[in-house]
């Protein structure tokens, strides 16, 4: 009778595998996690580099917020920017939240740092464009300014899927048993929270 025995690489490879199934939740959402706030990271810095190209602000606009003292008041949605609170900025404005199977990234529920809107309503606004007609019959056209998909087109570029991050991390960990310190990279993120979370 032949007894087949197991190689020492082939052990080290079974406990890998039963190691990386014991991480496999955390790090999951660990790589959502990071791809959510890589998209929020796009969307700020696309908005104050003027990466995105949006339609550009009438003169009016930018001669109103010149006056103000902006510090980029040619830039469109940037408006009071860095400079104004966190919680009532624009390009500041994107939190994210736990869904089933990763995150949801949504605008927050603070208002404008003008008071006269709620984020997310002037968030639908200028992605979805919008016409207000004024008690005196004035109409005003907002133009659609999609920063969120453009910075989700850009992210797609530059950024390896979620999927294929996972898929890459289990094959070098269980293969090669390398990878480990980014798996725990990724853990990290998804245990912790910061200004992002809601």
């Amino acid at each position: 009778m032949i007894k087949a025995t197991l190689s020492k690489e082939f052990k080290a490879k079974i406990k890998r595998t039963e190691k990386f199934k014991e991480m496999t939740k955390e790090l999951g959402m660990g790589i959502m996690k990071f791809h959510a706030l890589e998209i929020i990271r796009i969307f700020h810095d696309g908005i104050q580099s003027d990466a995105f190209n949006l339609k550009r602000l009438e003169p009016e606009s930018v001669e109103a917020k010149k006056r103000q003292d902006f510090s980029l008041p040619e830039v469109p949605l940037y408006g009071n920017g860095d400079e104004a609170p966190k919680e009532t900025s624009y390009s500041n404005m994107l939190r994210i939240r736990p869904a089933k199977g990763g995150y949801n990234i949504h605008a927050s529920d603070g208002y404008h740092w003008s008071k006269r809107m709620k984020l997310s309503d002037l968030f639908t606004m200028h992605e979805m464009g919008k016409k207000i007609v004024l008690k005196n019959g004035t109409i005003i056209n907002i133009p659609k300014r999609p920063a969120l998909r453009m910075a989700y087109e850009l992210y797609k570029k530059r950024v390896e899927s979620p999927k294929k991050t996972f898929q890459r991390l289990e094959a070098d960990y269980i293969n090669n048993g390398k990878g480990l310190s980014e798996i725990k990279k990724y853990i990290k993120i998804y245990k912790q929270k910061g200004r992002h979370d809601e």
